[in-house]
């Protein structure tokens, strides 16, 4: 169905007039992941604690001292070699990867490999995926089913990489993938239920840094016109 377009304008967008007059944001130096949650608190519904969260800095080199560059798009002589795993490039028409800007500013050289198609959430298409189906992708099991596909799974790498290296596999250490955000446990669009299983199964189980609870508490005193000293009504 063809979607009708707005006319084309000499005046600037919104959208443009924005980017005009906005101050550009600080970022000088990438800061580490904010820690919201108490990650040693997580625990599984079988009541085995989670492994210690790790931040980007734990597993990867990223070039976390080096300001940023909005314009940088170019490849760098010390970028790391990184194999991802791509949902998009399985269902999406271009089979290409979805394309990500953060990956030069860490100086990164992403390589995707395709998912295999059995990820796909069961009853549905247009590349709804299921965290059952990748999480079983990460499994050693589901790794070795995927990577040893015949016909083998397409790859793909912005970067032309030399005649002596080989693809990298999507790596073993680190999940990887180029776009979550269709990814369901049971059925499409189930975010907008309640309770949503990813807050039924997970978040019930999450609790906030203290920080975070303090910024929370103070907002809740001002809405219900407390003194810090008061409590906020239960």
């Amino acid at each position: 169905m063809p979607v009708d377009k707005p006319p084309l304008s000499d005046e600037p967008s919104h959208s443009e007039e924005l980017k005009a007059t906005s101050p550009e944001p600080d970022r000088s130096t990438a800061e580490p992941t904010p820690q919201m949650f108490e990650w040693d608190k997580l625990h599984f519904l079988n009541g085995q604690p989670t492994q210690a969260f790790r931040d980007w800095q734990d597993v990867k080199d990223g070039r976390f001292d080096l300001p940023w560059d909005g314009v940088d798009y170019n490849w760098h002589d010390d970028d790391e070699l990184l194999g991802c795993w791509s949902i998009y490039q399985t269902f999406n028409g271009a089979k290409t990867p979805l394309d990500r800007e953060m990956p030069h500013f860490l100086h990164l050289d992403v390589q995707y490999t395709a998912v295999p198609l059995v990820v796909e959430l069961t009853g549905t298409e247009g590349g709804h995926t299921s965290f059952k189906g990748l999480a079983h992708l990460l499994s050693s099991t589901g790794r070795s089913e995927a990577l040893s596909t015949q016909p083998p799974l397409p790859t793909y790498g912005k970067r032309p990489l030399p005649p002596t290296t080989p693809h990298p596999e999507p790596d073993d250490q680190l999940a990887c993938f180029d776009n979550l955000y269709w990814v369901w446990s049971e059925e499409v669009w189930e975010w907008g239920k309640y309770p949503s299983p990813t807050w039924h199964s997970v978040g019930v189980h999450m609790h906030f840094t203290k920080e975070v609870d303090e910024i929370a508490t103070g907002y809740l005193q001002r809405v219900f016109g407390l003194r810090e000293d008061e409590q906020v009504p239960p």
